[in-house]
């Protein structure tokens, strides 16, 4: 222990053979009715607690309000509370290393770290990097006519991220571009037009491509014809070689006839009430005996018109078949396809009839009646 009234203990460690002093040195403070010295906070000269300071080191800085000391640091580094430390890479200026209140001038601001490039949905203003508009993935503004970068399905018209491109342009990506001159409308690229700009042109689209061209009337191609109702080369039937709508063929592909309705082609002439001519490619009128015949003879006929039948190669009266058929029995030959004349059974009830039912009967064999 020391003697006397201001005797204390220099030092901050109670102990046995300290020296007694009249007074701490600078840098430390009286502990209250302890006879002890204590050190003051961090840069501080002379206090009388270990909280606040009365006059700071050479070198340090007073703060008016807290009354503690701190160290100015050069750029870059930062007062951790005893001395300088250096703040994180890039950063110019700092509180503590986690965070960063300005960057060199090659970075960027960010979230409190410099960063090379502002990220995606920022863009810089004074070496910040600040949130784009919502409406924008990127930007070079914060306002929603200042987005370069839109979501997939969205169209960027005139820094505005919007739902569809105006008319004459088609979506790239995320980009309106225009389409080609002969195009109303496109997609997918300009030339690949979906309706033409001009009412004189038709819109072609390629069978194996699939993408559409406008071209003029006479340039849809050999099976395809110009239809004015739609502005369009539709493709003529399959059997046509060339067309003039899609029920009008004006020639036929091999192995087909042009037949008599001049607009239709088919492999079978007997369809339309003639026969083929090979040289031609076109079906003959049959003759008027025949409702379909091999060729212009009335002994050709391959079927005949009711009240007909065939019978071989001619047409004969079902009334001249009649009185032919013996007892019982009755000419059967569809009275619409006039097939060959032929005498069937009828039922057994008739003795006399027209066709092959009961309900045919024109006489009845005993014991029945009409």
């Amino acid at each position: 222990a020391c003697g006397g009234t201001n005797a204390v203990l220099t030092g901050v460690t109670f102990g046995t053979n300290l020296p007694c002093s009249s007074g701490c040195p600078s840098g430390q403070f009286q502990v209250p009715n302890v006879a002890t010295c204590a050190s003051c906070i961090a840069g501080c000269q002379r206090c009388q607690d270990g909280l606040t300071c009365q006059d700071c080191n050479n070198d340090w800085n007073q703060d008016p309000i807290t009354k503690t000391c701190y160290l100015t640091c050069n750029s870059g580094y930062f007062f951790n509370g005893l001395a300088c430390a250096k703040c994180s890479d890039n950063c110019n200026s700092c509180k503590s290393l986690a965070t960063c209140d300005t960057c060199v001038s090659t970075a960027f601001l960010s979230n409190g770290k410099c960063v090379a490039a502002c990220p995606a949905g920022t863009y810089a203003d004074q070496q910040v990097c600040k949130p784009c508009d919502s409406s924008c993935t990127e930007c070079n503004g914060g306002t929603s006519s200042s987005c370069t970068k839109c979501q997939s399905s969205q169209a960027l018209i005139g820094g505005q991220c919007l739902a569809s491109c105006a008319a004459r342009q088609f979506m790239d990506g995320s980009t309106c571009k225009p389409c080609a001159d002969a195009c109303l409308s496109c997609a997918t690229t300009a030339a690949n037009c979906t309706s033409c700009s001009d009412s004189s042109l038709y819109l072609n689209y390629d069978d194996t491509t699939k993408l559409g061209s406008c071209v003029a009337a006479s340039a849809c191609g050999s099976l395809k014809f110009a239809d004015s109702s739609t502005k369009q080369c539709i493709k003529c039937p399959d059997s046509c070689n060339a067309c003039t709508s899609k029920i009008s063929c004006s020639s036929c592909k091999n192995e087909y006839y042009l037949m008599l309705n001049g607009a239709e082609c088919n492999s079978d002439c007997s369809k339309g009430g003639g026969y083929p001519d090979r040289s031609t490619w076109t079906c003959i009128a049959s003759n008027p005996a025949c409702k379909a015949c091999t060729g212009p003879s009335e002994n050709a006929c391959t079927s005949c018109s009711y009240p007909k039948c065939l019978s071989g190669t001619s047409c004969i009266d079902l009334s001249d078949v009649t009185k032919k058929c013996p007892a019982g029995t009755y000419i059967n030959s569809d009275k619409t396809t006039g097939s060959a004349c032929a005498c069937s059974t009828c039922h057994p009830f008739c003795s006399v009839c027209t066709g092959g039912t009961k309900e045919t009967c024109s006489a009845c064999n005993v014991p029945f009646t009409l």
